[in-house]
């Protein structure tokens, strides 16, 4: 990153200085709960994708996350997204061990694999329409209240 703003301010379009300021007023933006104490810290994760939301202009809590991750990963950041803003989306919080989910995840593979089924793209079309309930939640007419999950 050095290189990158010494090159710039060669340029003259910016300078290291610019480059932690800004990182600087990132960091006391997003984070008011360390730096001025000013929020309810109880919330850090909602707090701080929605100033993150707010910042970047999105319309909902699934923009931002890449397409092209691989179904899991996507599932994964999905979810942990939809939980962090307490969107009011059915979600299943029992609890499961490590080599339980692999396991599990496994012999989904393979039942789906044995019925002619592709497990990777099944886990996308589940996903797209849990996104699609997701994004029918936001804009809801209770859009503006936070649920549980």
């Amino acid at each position: 990153m050095y290189l990158q703003a010494e090159i710039a301010e060669q340029q003259g379009r910016f300078a290291l200085d610019d480059v932690a300021r800004g990182i600087g007023d990132k960091l006391v933006r997003r984070h008011p709960w360390v730096f001025a104490g000013t929020d309810d810290p109880d919330d850090m994760m909602g707090a701080w994708e929605a100033a993150k939301r707010a910042e970047k202009q999105r319309t909902s809590a699934l923009d931002g996350i890449p397409s092209t991750l691989a179904a899991l990963s996507r599932a994964a950041k999905v979810i942990a997204r939809v939980r962090d803003v307490h969107l009011p989306v059915e979600l299943v919080d029992e609890p499961i061990g490590a080599d339980e989910v692999g396991e599990q995840i496994l012999v989904l593979v393979q039942r789906a694999q044995a019925s002619g089924i592709d497990a990777d793209q099944a886990t996308r079309d589940a996903l797209r329409r849990f996104e699609d309930d997701v994004r029918r939640v936001e804009t809801g007419p209770d859009s503006g209240e936070q649920g549980k999950n």
